[in-house]
């Protein structure tokens, strides 16, 4: 940034935009000429919430331009409804995604001692942009886009890990036992074991079908925007990986086999086999689909999952267990192989 003294112009050394400081008290213009001729500072992040709008800089510094009231600094005092330099650095990166490049070099801007709002200097009428009401106007998210800001509520952050927790939680039901946590598969194989005693599937199906339930609930509840494409691609294949398992070991009915895989080993194969229980007719949700059906097309429209999908649909045909011809059709259809 230069300061030149007979003008009193102060141009900002990142975004090249140019105040005019010819109004400010000594104090405001120190605060104007160490914050944008600072090169060093740099955002961190910004998020909005409560409708307030944060901008996170390096060294934990967080500015706050509230809905109504003066933009707010972490660390520095709010004398006399005074901007400090964090806000007038803020102020001009906010600027800077209302006037284009190629017009920097065309106007002067003033910005109010409070760092609330800016004008253009030379236009007595002209119109004044008011920083709430333009991050307001046309979307935090978009402005970051434009202006390369990262955009992230620190509370995202902690509300994807309890996602990814839960998420870990309910699949360890359907997992091969240890897969995603030792201590979850210990405990549902023991349970599945115990619910499945003298051959008694039902317990178990209904077990299963409960969980699904959840999962469907759980990713409702809290959308996909919050569920990373390797959380979903994770959930995907752990459900796809159960139901092979069910179409491979359905024939096992005939000899009373003991299923293998290892959630299910140990479970006699009585009356009729889990698979049938588990993909009912009758049932309006059978099993996984209500789940498939929630999750991101990228992860749906993968070649894996695709691939998979294409197994289990002619193992699903071809099989000893009958299937219905429409969930095969439906499950077909939700990754895309079928209109």
């Amino acid at each position: 940034t230069r300061l030149t003294r007979h003008s009193r112009i102060v141009t900002a050394v990142q975004t090249r935009l140019a105040y005019d400081v010819e109004m400010l008290s000594p104090p405001s213009l120190k605060n104007v000429t160490e914050g944008l001729r600072n090169n060093s500072i740099s955002m961190v992040r910004c998020y909005e919430r409560n409708s307030d709008f944060h901008f996170e800089l390096q060294e934990r510094i967080h500015v706050t331009i509230p809905d109504g009231g003066d933009p707010t600094c972490s660390t520095c005092p709010t004398n006399e409804r005074r901007a400090c330099r964090h806000i007038w650095w803020v102020d001009d990166q906010i600027l800077s995604t209302a006037v284009p490049p190629e017009a920097r070099s065309r106007f002067k801007y003033q910005i109010s001692r409070n760092g609330e709002a800016v004008r253009e200097a030379e236009a007595e009428d002209g119109e004044t942009l008011i920083f709430h009401s333009w991050l307001q106007e046309k979307g935090l998210g978009n402005l970051a886009r434009r202006a390369g800001w990262w955009k992230q509520d620190p509370m995202d952050q902690q509300d994807t890990r309890l996602v990814e927790q839960t998420a870990t939680h309910i699949l360890s039901a359907f997992e091969p036992c240890g897969v995603l946590s030792k201590q979850h598969g210990q405990d549902n194989f023991e349970i599945l074991q115990q619910e499945s005693h003298d051959g008694n599937l039902d317990a178990t199906a209904e077990a299963l079908r409960v969980e699904i339930d959840r999962m469907r609930s759980f990713i409702m509840n809290h959308g996909q925007k919050k569920m990373s494409i390797p959380l979903q691609t994770r959930i995907a294949g752990i459900l796809l990986y159960t139901l092979e398992q069910l179409v491979q070991y359905a024939g096992d009915i005939q000899t009373n086999a003991a299923v293998s895989i290892p959630q299910y080993s140990g479970l006699s194969l009585q009356d009729r086999s889990l698979l049938h229980k588990m993909i009912d007719r009758n049932s309006p949700i059978v099993f996984v689909l209500p789940v498939l059906d929630l999750l991101d097309s990228k992860v749906l429209y993968g070649d894996m999952i695709q691939e998979r999908v294409e197994v289990l649909a002619n193992g699903l045909r071809e099989g000893e267990e009958p299937c219905p011809a429409e969930y095969i059709r439906l499950l077909e259809r939700v990754v895309g192989l079928v209109e």
